[in-house]
């Protein structure tokens, strides 16, 4: 559930004067102090020392920047009164992650590494911001803390969130965050890119006798040389490695591996094997595994000091409580892991991987999550979201939740309203009105909700249709009245919900006012204000840099050729059975239904909304015969997608009375993903009911149909 991505140097942001995107965030935590308000001084504490005169200098220099040059009420080692002093110290050997000491108008701020020191000098700014508006702090986070006497530890030393404004390195260093582009040298299941064009099969994982190039041996002396000569080559000491096999549950069977204590769906000893040769070659670098799938169960004996673990957070639903039967079996596997390794870091999850664009508001699930990581002792966190692609409120739910890995506890209530009334400024009460009652609601106890899911399950669970159209109808009429960079912000996230619009309107079929169509007699009318939300989607949607709507790549113009093709097309705008419910009969089993009939069109490229997914087997659909008598043919979708275990049908017959009418036989695609169009003559003899039965094309896989159209003999 993650793209892989690999080595970047790290280095110490350099930081735009002022950024072009805006923060729009006000201090929420704590009360102001004497430290705040005036003028200022800054100064170093050691005068001689470089390191403090360098981030004195850089907090003077952006303070005067920000308050309009010459004129801005700060000084740099001046004497002059009156004024609050502000003294800049770095103490590699602080037993705490920062300290701030005020005492007769000096605060001095210690921190014990120059990352730390950024993020505080940061949240100074932000706070300074706050009592005097001559400090521009409009790009700014939220502070945080208050400045009053503190000696504090963050509660997680590794704190990540795989989303687009925190891959951007400046902004990385302002929330304090890590970044895996500059904190790993190898990320991710990644190892294929640092092995050699030259390699030999020596090093993939062997499985009954034969090598499989889809999974690694671990015990293998040639991938382990290839890696140390990645590390030699490119790196110094202190850096991060992820050695994780890949994302599949095939498990290495040679006799090595098997001697380490492989068994065909436990790779963890050959693995971790891997990692002490690791750790003892380089004993200055860290080497992580994650505890996911072939390797969740945790290793027999201790790890080196020098290796730890990400836990997968994929065995915790979302919005379930800590205390179900699904989280109790993920708190014992993080248990079992602690009990060989202090350095456990979780692997969690912010989006839904299938829908990038329609809102996720996972900001109070994951503040009760960290609070529960926090307790369980964990040492680091990282967040799995869009990565580089955009997602709707990425740039929020970065900025809040890099506070909440920082103190789980803050309000983010009060932090969401710093957020939308700084950064959305005239639309901020209808966008930050919409998101609290979309995240309550998420939030709320009970159903929880998949990372990979369709507009129907998201409905369901926390999205009401009709909130969403009226929000979204007030955000496209605000649209002209906001300017400059709000304007683009405001654009870019009514673009991304217009393809929540739509798939609402797609799974509402001809429903109430919301579908794409209106039902007039056996005809589909399709709504005028369809083509408005396809052309918004198709004009902006490049424009606004997001090109990419799933995990798995799929366009956004493929998406608009998707609804052109199998949504708007002349054939679909009439049929008999409209509005109809049908019978299935599938191993033994009846069952109604009135998804065959709806008017919900599938798509190639989801699985989850418009199809009804069939059990394995032969199905049989009952059609009534007074309908049938009237048709000229029958119209049919199936969808291909290997990868679910979805495929077309073998065939489809027609019966009447115990006797065939009509047969057609279908043939899969070599694509993954497919829709197969279906025509069949109907040859209807009397007016009696008709049996459609489907045979599945391949063993074990499902059969997906969206609709079955009637097409009446004259249209």
């Amino acid at each position: 559930m993650c793209k892989p991505y690999y080595h970047s140097k790290t280095i110490i942001p350099t930081l735009l004067l002022l950024l072009s995107v805006t923060f729009a965030l006000t201090g929420c935590s704590g009360t102001a102090t004497e430290t705040f308000g005036g003028r200022y001084t800054i100064a170093p504490q050691d005068a001689y020392d470089e390191t403090d005169k360098k981030w004195a200098q850089y907090l003077y220099t952006h303070l005067q920047r920000r308050g309009g040059g010459e004129n801005a009420p700060v000084h740099y080692e001046s004497s002059l009164a009156p004024s609050n002093r502000i003294e800049i110290h770095i103490d590699n050997d602080l037993n705490c992650d920062y300290k701030i000491k005020n005492r007769d108008n000096q605060t001095t701020l210690t921190a014990k590494d120059e990352r730390t020191m950024l993020w505080l000098i940061y949240q100074f700014i932000r706070k300074a911001g706050d009592t005097t508006p001559t400090f521009a702090i409009s790009d700014l986070p939220a502070a945080i803390i208050n400045f009053n006497d503190t000696t504090a530890t963050f509660p997680f030393e590794y704190r990540d969130i795989y989303l687009p404004t925190n891959l951007d390195a400046d902004m990385s260093g302002i929330l304090c965050t890590n970044n895996i582009e500059n904190d790993w040298g190898i990320w991710g299941h990644n190892l294929h890119r640092v092995l050699p064009e030259e390699r030999s099969e020596e090093i993939y994982a062997l499985i009954g006798g034969k090598r499989n190039k889809e999974q690694y041996c671990f015990s293998s002396d040639e991938l382990f040389n290839h890696i140390s000569n990645y590390i030699t080559d490119n790196f110094g000491d202190g850096e991060r490695f992820a050695i994780l096999p890949n994302d599949n549950d095939i498990v290495c069977q040679c006799p090595e591996c098997t001697k380490t204590g492989n068994s065909k769906t436990n790779a963890t000893p050959a693995a971790t094997a891997m990692l002490r040769r690791l750790a003892k070659q380089f004993p200055t670098h860290q080497f992580f595994t994650l505890a996911y799938r072939t390797t969740r169960e945790a290793c027999k004996t201790e790890l080196p000091d020098n290796c730890g673990v990400f836990v997968s957070a994929i065995e915790w639903p979302l919005c379930t409580s800590i205390d179900d039967k699904a989280a109790t079996k993920f708190r014992s596997t993080i248990s079992k892991w602690q009990e060989k390794t202090a350095n456990i870091y979780i692997w969690d999850y912010i989006n839904n991987f299938d829908d990038y664009l329609t809102p996720f508001p996972v900001l109070s699930t994951m503040q009760k999550r960290l609070q529960t990581y926090r307790e369980l002792g964990v040492r680091g966190i990282f967040l799995n979201g869009s990565g580089y692609d955009y997602s709707t409120f990425q740039h929020t739910h970065t900025c809040i939740l890099a506070a909440l890995m920082i103190n789980p506890d803050v309000p983010i209530e009060e932090l969401i309203d710093d957020h939308f009334t700084r950064r959305y400024s005239t639309s901020s009460e209808i966008c930050k009105e919409y998101y609290l009652r979309l995240m309550k609601a998420f939030d709320k106890p009970g159903k929880s909700i998949s990372w990979y899911s369709g507009i129907e399950e998201t409905q369901k669970k926390y999205l009401d249709p009709k909130e969403f159209t009226t929000f979204y109808q007030k955000l496209a009429d605000k649209v002209s009245d906001t300017h400059e960079e709000e304007e683009y912000r405001v654009r870019r996230i009514l673009t991304a919900l217009t393809y929540t619009r739509l798939e609402i309107a797609r799974s509402a079929g001809y429903a109430d006012t919301i579908g794409y169509a209106r039902l007039e007699g056996n005809k589909l009318v399709p709504e005028e204000k369809i083509h408005t939300y396809l052309h918004r989607l198709a004009d902006n949607h490049t424009l606004l840099e997001f090109n990419t709507y799933t995990e798995s790549g799929e366009k956004i113009d493929e998406y608009i050729k998707s609804w052109k093709k199998y949504v708007l097309v002349p054939e679909h705008f009439s049929s008999l059975l409209f509005g109809t419910p049908l019978t299935i009969h599938n191993n033994g089993k009846s069952e109604k239904t009135n998804k065959l009939t709806d008017g919900q069109p599938g798509l190639p490229n989801s699985y989850h909304t418009g199809w009804e997914i069939l059990p394995t087997g032969e199905t049989q659909i009952t059609l009534p015969g007074n309908i049938m008598e009237q048709a000229r043919g029958i119209r049919i979708n199936f969808l291909q997608m290997k990868a679910h275990r979805i495929s077309t049908p073998a065939k489809i017959e027609i019966w009447q009375h115990n006797k065939k009418l009509n047969t057609t036989e279908l043939s899969p695609t070599t694509n993954d993903t497919h829709i197969t169009e279906c025509h069949i003559k109907t040859g209807i003899e009397n007016s009696d009911n008709v049996t459609l039965k489907i045979f599945p094309g391949t063993k074990g896989h499902n059969t997906a149909i969206d609709e079955i159209y009637i097409i009446p003999k004259k249209q």
